[in-house]
């Protein structure tokens, strides 16, 4: 398992944090590592409402790859964010995974509609396939999403 390399960072207001000097997305996202499992945290994810999302990223395989975390109702899901069709993007790149017109999870490329708390899809190319779904719990305000090896995964 490869190792993130981490630097500290002053706080705004002062004091010092631990961030990983890669992968770091932007979404308020750090990857956290153990000898157990990788893990995603997610920060102030509370505030989140049905249906709204947060994209994160972690390495696996040496590979790069993006995530999202979804809020339904009270539930908290995360999953890969990969078509089960196509290896293609769910969101096209836009941040929108959820259709609430449709209450379900939206392929933007071809239109494969999963239910959110399975992620089982339900229409489309697909059907009767699952997206690869992460386990995640909060802490505090935060998620953490645990990233398992490839061939690992909760389907």
């Amino acid at each position: 398992m490869a190792r993130a390399r981490w630097r500290s960072v002053r706080r705004e207001g002062g004091g010092l944090a631990i961030r990983p000097e890669r992968p770091w997305d932007g979404w308020g996202a750090s990857l956290i590592t153990s000898t157990i499992m990788p893990q995603v945290r997610i920060s102030n994810v509370r505030e989140l409402a049905h249906g709204e999302t947060r994209k994160y990223t972690f390495e696996r395989t040496g590979e790069l790859r993006e995530g999202f975390l979804l809020r339904y109702g009270d539930t908290f899901v995360a999953y890969l964010n990969e078509c089960r069709h196509w290896r293609v993007d769910l969101d096209a790149g836009e941040g929108r995974f959820f259709s609430a017109k449709l209450n379900r999870i939206y392929c933007r490329t071809h239109g494969a509609c999963y239910v959110p708390l399975t992620g089982e899809c339900d229409f489309g190319p697909c059907a009767g396939e699952r997206l690869e779904q992460f386990d995640v719990h909060l802490e505090g305000e935060d998620a953490i999403v645990n990233i398992p090896e490839l061939g690992h995964a909760r389907k």
